[in-house]
């Protein structure tokens, strides 16, 4: 949607460390005018996951509270119980592009396996891809043959 700058950084930066969950449904409208021109919607909407203390940290997931509300609009369904981050990582902003990614590697797995054939996986900001990368290759294994990534900013 945005480049990662003032004044989309800032807002996103409330949603995300300012228990601003409200401001989800702001990012989703504008996210929606992009993705309803002549294109199929996925099946499922997948946000990526928290890890657990993470989340109790943050008050809620704010890649679940974004898909949420992707998904009242778009008239789609939401599953945040697809997939588990298992590993407790340490944020990505502060890494270089190399150490996001072993950071991520093996952080993720699938807790149910059904076949999905289009998904769009959800979530705040991409930076180098590694996050959403690590969880889309878990759903390609599973057979998925179509996984999209939505996002709020791309840094």
């Amino acid at each position: 949607m945005f480049d990662y700058q003032y004044p989309a950084k800032r807002l996103i930066q409330e949603f995300k460390f300012n228990r601003r969950p409200e401001l989800a449904r702001c990012f989703a409208k504008k996210i929606k005018k992009k993705l309803v021109c002549n294109r199929s919607l996925p099946e499922i909407i997948i946000p990526v996951p928290l890890h657990k203390i993470r989340q109790q940290e943050r008050g809620y997931n704010q890649s679940l509270e974004l898909a949420k509300n992707l998904a009242k609009q778009l008239d789609l369904i939401v599953d945040g119980s697809l997939c588990k981050r298992t590993k407790n990582t340490g944020p990505q902003s502060a890494l270089s592009a190399e150490m996001r990614k072993n950071n991520v590697k093996g952080a993720f797995k699938l807790l149910k396996n059904y076949p999905l054939n289009h998904i769009a996986i959800v979530d705040d900001v991409v930076t180098t891809g590694s996050t959403v990368n690590e969880v889309a290759s878990l759903f390609i294994k599973a057979g998925c043959r179509r996984v999209e990534v939505w996002a709020i900013a791309r840094t």
